[in-house]
Order: structure tokens, then sequence, then C-alpha cells
């Protein structure tokens, strides 16, 4: 069965080629279903395939026995595409985190296609360049940011994906608050308080081993509106403010919009610091 095509356009891997071309390259890659706790690959184990998660998420975990969740690899993710070149022991286990499917192509079939496609190969150049970056980006935002900082990046990092596979709207991932604490280097307490609050503005939601962000737009622009405070904190949100009657400008006329947060109150450890237009 050949992997769903929008998969592979998603990762950049068919760019410039023929439908010739990109029928040969489907047709290099085996799908698996694979079962919630399930096994994908083992830490240390040899790197034998590159794997495209087309449906559902893995947790990517590290650590004595696995005890350590370090990612969740969710549709459009792409695993062992450093690794899989020279054969390199798996740096980290990939277990099922929901019924998932699995897109993987052998360092064989790798080998032959970057060989015999010259685009193919540069577009997987492009991929490793590309994700080595981002994780470069992560480990250093990760090491300098603020608490609420590391857990909403490591939010939309999470949902990122998700986010790419349709239209605009309610974003959510499989992912347990432990998970997230982890990911982010902060304690399970910190992120239950500041989702908490979060939850109270609206910002998301949280269900059994579920989160929900409504609005990614929103909540990227309440991370940023924090950060510009230029406060340390272990909790910052935004939180509706009672509505009163906004002042008139001078000269007559409707009142100002510049300011889109001129309706909030910034709060600061449970702290009300209000911020106007």
């Amino acid at each position: 069965m050949n992997m769903h095509r929008l998969i592979l356009m998603r990762v950049g891997l068919l760019d410039s080629l023929s439908e010739e071309q990109i029928s040969a390259v489907q047709e290099c890659f085996r799908r698996r279903h694979l079962a919630e706790g399930a096994v994908l690959f083992r830490h240390g184990e040899r790197c034998e395939h590159l794997h495209l998660i087309e449906h559902g998420s893995l947790r990517l975990l590290a650590g004595p026995d696995d005890s350590r969740i370090v990612g969740l690899a969710t549709p459009g993710h792409v695993l062992g595409e450093a690794g899989v070149f020279l054969a390199m022991p798996y740096p980290c286990s990939a277990v099922g985190n929901q019924e998932s499917l699995i897109a993987s192509l052998h360092r064989n079939d790798l080998r032959r296609l970057a060989d015999s496609l010259p685009g193919f190969g540069w577009q997987l150049l492009r991929l490793v360049s590309r994700h080595l970056i981002a994780s470069q980006v992560q480990v250093e935002a990760l090491s300098s940011a603020e608490v609420y900082q590391r857990v909403g990046g490591t939010m939309l990092h999470l949902t990122q994906d998700v986010a790419a596979e349709g239209p605009r709207g309610p974003v959510t991932v499989a992912v347990r608050q432990a998970e997230i604490g982890q990911m982010a280097g902060v304690s399970r307490e910190s992120v239950s308080r500041l989702l908490a609050a979060w939850g109270r503005a609206g910002l998301v939601t949280v269900g059994r081993g579920r989160l929900t962000i409504p609005d990614l737009d929103r909540f990227r622009a309440m991370l940023e509106a924090n950060r510009s405070v230029g406060r340390k904190a272990d909790t910052l949100t935004l939180r509706p403010r009672p509505k009163t009657q906004a002042p008139a400008r001078a000269g007559g006329g409707a009142p100002s919009r510049s300011n889109p947060f001129s309706g909030w109150e910034l709060m600061i450890m449970g702290v009300s610091a209000r911020r106007h237009g």
C-alpha cells in the first residue's frame, strides 16, 4: 500500500519530483499500524529505517528503563532521519501513545533513492538540516526561558505538526501534564498551576490525558505579551477584565483599538497587574 502523499508533501520530500519519481518514492515506504503501548524501536537499537508518523502519536522515551519522556511524535514527524545514514543507535525509544500509522523507509531503499533521484537526496538533506536547527533553537530557548515560556513553548511545539494537518481551529494533543513537565524541564505542579490559570482564561482545555488549545494565535499572543512585561514569574496568564466603558478619543470617534490586550489583566504569580491600552 502506498503511503499517503500528503505526509510526504508536508515534510518536503516530494518537492521538485515528477509524478513518476513520486510513485517510485511512495513504493519504497512500508506502512504499519502501531497499537497504544507497542514499541516502534528501543534506545540503543541500530537505526535501520526512517519513520514518518502518518496518524496518531508516539512517546519518545529516555533514561533508565525509558522512565522519562523527551518528546511526542505527531503526524508529519520524522524519526531516525539522522541516524539512518550511518546505522547509528537510536538515542531514545519510541512507543505508541495511541493507535498510530507509521510509514517506514529502509536505509537501503533510502540510499538507492538518493543515488537515483538527486532531487530526493537534496530534500532529505534539507529535512535533516531543518530538524537539527529546530532542535538547537529549542534547547537554547528551554535553557534561558522562564517557566511559563518553557511550558507554553513546549505546548506549541507539540501542537505544530497537528495544526498543519488541516484548517485553523482547536488543536488537541494526547499528552499528560507530567509529560509536559518532563519535556519542559519543570515540575508537574508548575504545569498544573499554569494550565489551571490558562484554562480559566479560555486559552486551553485540559482533559484526561489530552490538551486542547482552542486558538493557537491567541495562545502565542498571550506568551508574547507576557514576555514583554520583563518580570520573572512562576505563573503568568491573561484573564478577561470586567468590561468598562472605554474612554472616547480626543475629538470624538471610536475608542482606540491599537492594543489588543487593553481589555485584559496580566496575572503575575496571582497578583493582578492591570495593563491599559
